[in-house]
């Protein structure tokens, strides 16, 4: 099992999927925008040079939500993931779509693209950035209806790869909210401390070392 990405949230969410499971793993340590996933070497490994990129066996998988569900998948023995109830998965899929999709690719990466970390690899675009605050505002109230408590997960009282891809957007939006106007449910503030508590989270931090969007 090779793991090639560290420092980003989205290599993050791997490692610490396989501290939870606690599959041993090598780390190979490719980081983005350093060169490194451009080499004709690494494209040899995914054409689509980006991290983080898995290597099971004869099983290469890219995309870090598609690489979480299938070591659950495939490994977890029913952790991480619903595994007979059908109303539980699609629920389950719904929440990791919606991470993914919603508050990932579609506004905090957009901020991040156009006015913050990133914008100097991209292009400042300040009405992308309030559109995209705006979007943000809105759908992360969404999510707030689907924490019940913020001692729970967010599918309840078991812990899943929902909870890995949601925390780590949740660690997203707090960094960028120091600069633009995210406004995040409070509730939210103590789930995130509360995975963060989280041995395998630990383990997983040290593994990618620092993070950075």
């Amino acid at each position: 099992m090779i793991l090639y990405g560290i420092k980003s949230f989205r290599s993050l969410r791997v490692h610490w999927t396989l501290h939870e499971l606690n599959i041993p793993y090598v780390i190979e340590p490719i980081e983005s925008r350093t060169g490194q996933t451009s080499t004709s070497d690494y494209t040899k490994i995914h054409l689509g040079q980006k991290i983080p990129y898995l290597q099971d066996g004869k099983l290469g998988i890219s995309e870090s939500a598609a690489i979480c569900i299938y070591l659950a998948e495939k490994y977890g023995n029913g952790k991480l993931i619903p595994i007979t109830d059908i109303n539980k998965r699609a629920r389950f899929f719904q929440i990791c779509f919606y991470a993914m999709t919603e508050l990932d690719a579609h506004t905090l990466y957009i901020i991040a693209k156009h006015g913050g970390s990133l914008v100097k690899y991209y292009k400042r675009s300040d009405a992308a950035v309030e559109v995209a605050v705006s979007e943000f505002n809105k759908q992360i109230l969404v999510a707030e209806r689907w924490l019940k408590n913020p001692n729970d997960y967010i599918m309840g009282e078991v812990f899943t790869v929902a909870d890995i891809l949601f925390c780590t957007c949740l660690m997203s939006a707090y960094r960028l909210a120091h600069q633009f106007p995210l406004e995040i449910p409070e509730k939210f503030i103590a789930y995130t401390e509360n995975l963060e508590n989280r041995k395998a989270f630990q383990l997983a931090s040290i593994a990618n070392q620092t993070v950075a969007l």
